[in-house]
């Protein structure tokens, strides 16, 4: 059955047939107009028109391309597509499994992710760097359990990675040409993990723990200060947490039931609003564009058929 999923198995009296659902979700970068004052969220419109499962993770300085990633041939690799477009390019060849695509602060280089071994995670994951003009791939580092790394917006900002622990998430900030990372803040181990971004100016960073019933927001400083709690009031349950593009919010998305996923926006008071749901188990979050005007989003299409087995 590969990964798709079964859903309202039957079974004839005489025990002959089975009928069930063969359900298979399939995420697709969506863009959307976005509104602090509300706040609100226009109506999603879908980007790539593929039969993959395409995954947004940045945007280009200008705000009109949004970087993804793709397994339309095969193998996951890193792709940008004009929000006006209808096809999208690739922007990294090569062999591998390739994530995580992220522009750089001055926007001239694209971070990504390969591991050496795709069959194990203990094993170590490249970091790599490309121009976004094209050219050979460089590598800026290569660590054990590397899980995430992000970079603030702006010319002078600052890029941040994180190392998963068996018993803490390690953050560190490296510089994306050379590497050399050095801690700044440690996070104690949850049943999960953790999820984090770095906000925009590059001095704090919002984390979130995965599932579970804790409901808040921890904001870490890079520059020493106390760290600061936000109680997200009537949600908990988060599997992803961006910063708005103004640093004066957040997107949270939840599923607390495992089949309803919703994306939140939470100002600095806990207040959260309810901006897209959708019926399905893969986290919607959102990516906001620099100008703070629009967000792309991964949303699962949702592909069914009825089968019928029988003599089975």
């Amino acid at each position: 059955m590969g990964s798709d999923f079964v859903d309202q198995p039957s079974v004839t009296n005489d025990g002959k047939q089975l009928a069930f659902l063969r359900i298979r979700f399939q995420e697709d970068v969506y863009i959307a107009e976005f509104s602090a004052r509300g706040p609100r969220l226009g109506t999603p419109r879908r980007l790539t028109l593929d039969e993959a499962n395409d995954l947004p993770f940045d945007w280009a300085s200008d705000d009109k391309k949004v970087l993804f990633t793709s397994n339309r041939t095969g193998t996951p690799s890193i792709f940008q597509q004009s929000i006006t477009g209808t096809s999208a390019d690739m922007v990294v060849f090569g062999p591998g499994q390739k994530a995580i695509p992220r522009f750089i602060p001055d926007g001239s280089q694209i971070l990504y992710s390969v591991p050496t071994d795709s069959n194990d995670i203990s094993q170590p994951v490249r970091l790599m760097r490309v121009l976004t003009s094209g050219g050979p791939p460089q590598t800026v580092l290569e660590a054990r359990y590397l899980n995430n790394y992000q970079c603030s917006r702006g010319r002078s900002g600052i890029c941040l990675l994180s190392f998963q622990k068996p018993d803490k998430l390690v953050l560190a900030i490296f510089d994306p040409i050379q590497g050399n990372p050095h801690e700044v803040a440690t996070l104690p181990q949850t049943p999960a993990g953790w999820n984090w971004s770095l906000s925009p100016d590059g001095k704090s960073v919002a984390t979130a723990p995965i599932g579970g019933s804790d409901n808040r927001i921890r904001i870490l400083s890079l520059s020493g200060k106390p760290t600061v709690e936000i109680a997200v009031k009537g949600w908990n349950s988060f599997s992803s947490v961006d910063w708005a593009y103004d640093g004066k919010g957040f997107f949270l998305s939840s599923n607390a039931a495992g089949l309803m996923s919703t994306l939140l926006y939470v100002d600095w008071t806990g207040n959260a609003h309810r901006l897209w749901r959708t019926m399905t188990i893969p986290p919607v979050w959102a990516i906001p564009s620099h100008d703070g005007r629009h967000v792309a989003m991964p949303i699962p299409t949702i592909l069914g058929n009825a089968w019928v087995l029988e003599n089975f």
